[in-house]
């Protein structure tokens, strides 16, 4: 069942230890938080390297796991097999992606390429001793495609038969994340560790529909920590957790520096501690107290920068720009369909400024005004056009006049065909990262690149700031 991590720790305080913890969720810091207070609580004294085994789920394989859980402890007192970011649990419609270089890898480090390879195959509950003896192209290319979509693979014939030998020479024909293992794993976790053991999974996603999850959920405890999408709870949440985080270092702060932070600092918990240990940091040893001077001089960059900086370049067509605002976003767990909303309304403001320059509402020599000509001659002539209630932000006349402003400079740099296209590419984009197994960031990369039109003379000063 699910629970609360401080739930958790008062019930280890009480000699009360379950056989199996799932972290997960898509607060990252929060799921590592978690993972820490949980081995600091079954390990007072610190967790001993003997008794602490940690494995990286994206390698390792479900028996190893396994025969893990089901030795007991080399020394006296608690062992706990830790394994991060596994994939046992992913949802069939989601199988981790490979990565975008994977011919590469392969090449470079076979071993590697096979346990994603694994991996993948695993989720997807494909057998690898199905796929042997040209048992693989029995799989339709179609499927191979989506398989390896998003990589550098050319097609299966190319990788498929040294992936396969390669996952022999490793054992990993036998001892694969498919099928049957992880029905033996479930089997052990139904059955019952030996004393003292006890398993200790994360993962970003899981799949509740899965037979280990369920056994997990009733033999074991749940920390959930997904992404809060009320705006208010959201800030509610990150404001109690920054108080937490505050508390524990012996240091306060007001209601107003606190608010400030969360202004300033990110979208989730692990930019908002990131930014309390810059302020910690720059206040130096022995602070009591964050006040809202402390937080002014340290968070210079407002969370939602990237965002502009993203939807401004993909207005002026400045690719390295859009590039490097998609990088930061991506490292801020910024969800791509979130990104993608926006660009979307770029365009469509950028197409409107078009229709109201062809019907006349918006002088055709808009662009070459100043700010204060265009302030003083154009929105007198929207108005009578807002869209209220219906359209709001959506509708381009409703816009601050800075914004129209520059939205009009920058549909300067586009036909009507070329946003037509634009947006078909954003509709396709929308499609793929809902339903495909691409890298997200794959995708989002190749719509900068189709959209930003390489050696096309651009203004890349100012920004709709939509």
């Amino acid at each position: 069942m699910a629970v609360r991590i401080e739930e958790i720790l008062q019930s280890i305080e009480k000699g009360t230890i379950a056989p199996c913890y799932l972290i997960y969720g898509e607060e990252r810091f929060l799921v590592a938080d978690s993972l820490r207070m949980l081995l600091d609580a079954l390990f007072p004294g610190g967790a001993d390297d003997l008794n602490c085994f940690r494995m990286d789920g994206e390698r390792v394989d479900v028996e190893t796991i396994r025969e893990a859980v089901l030795t007991p402890p080399l020394i006296a007192g608690r062992k706990a097999v830790v394994v991060k970011d596994t994939d046992l649990l992913a949802s069939r419609r989601e199988p981790p992606p490979l990565p975008e270089n994977f011919s590469n890898i392969l090449r470079d480090d076979p071993a590697a390429a096979a346990r994603s390879f694994t991996s993948r195959v695993g989720a997807l509950e494909w057998s690898l001793k199905d796929l042997e003896e040209d048992g693989w192209k029995k799989i339709p290319g179609d499927e191979w495609d989506r398989f390896f979509a998003g990589t550098d693979v050319a097609g299966p014939a190319d990788v498929v038969p040294v992936l396969l030998e390669q996952c022999r020479l490793d054992g990993l024909s036998e001892r694969s994340a498919a099928g049957g293992n992880v029905e033996r794993l479930a089997s052990v976790l139904e059955t019952g560790f030996p004393p003292q053991v006890t398993l200790i999974l994360t993962a970003r996603a899981v799949d509740k529909r899965k037979k280990l999850y369920k056994i997990i959920a009733e033999k074991g405890k749940v920390l959930q920590f997904a992404a809060e999408t009320n705006e208010s709870l959201r800030a509610s949440k990150l404001l109690e957790q920054a108080r937490h985080y505050l508390a524990d270092r012996g240091v306060e702060a007001d209601r107003q520096a606190l608010k400030l932070l969360l202004d300033r600092a990110g979208n989730g918990a692990g930019d908002v501690v990131a930014a309390i240990d810059k302020i910690l940091l720059y206040l130096g040893e022995g602070a009591s107290r964050i006040d809202s001077s402390d937080v002014e001089k340290v968070t210079a960059r407002t969370r939602d920068e990237p965002l502009f900086e993203l939807t401004n370049a993909v207005a002026v067509k400045d690719l390295e720009r859009g590039l490097l605002a998609l990088a930061r976003l991506m490292e801020r767990d910024v969800h791509p369909l979130a990104m993608l909303a926006l660009i979307a309304r770029e365009v469509r403001f950028l197409m409107q400024a078009k229709l109201l320059i062809s019907a006349g509402r918006i002088p055709a020599d808009a662009s070459s005004l100043s700010y204060r000509q265009f302030q003083e001659k154009v929105p007198p002539q929207l108005r009578g056009l807002s869209g209220g209630s219906k359209q709001g932000a959506e509708f381009l006349p409703d816009r601050h006049p800075y914004v129209i402003y520059n939205t009009v400079r920058h549909a300067e740099h586009f036909s009507w065909d070329e946003l037509a296209s634009f947006m078909d590419r954003l509709v396709e984009t929308d499609v793929a990262l809902k339903s495909s197994g691409s890298d997200p960031k794959l995708l989002m990369e190749r719509l900068l690149v189709e959209s930003c039109k390489a050696g096309e003379s651009v203004q890349r000063s100012g920004g709709s700031g939509s």
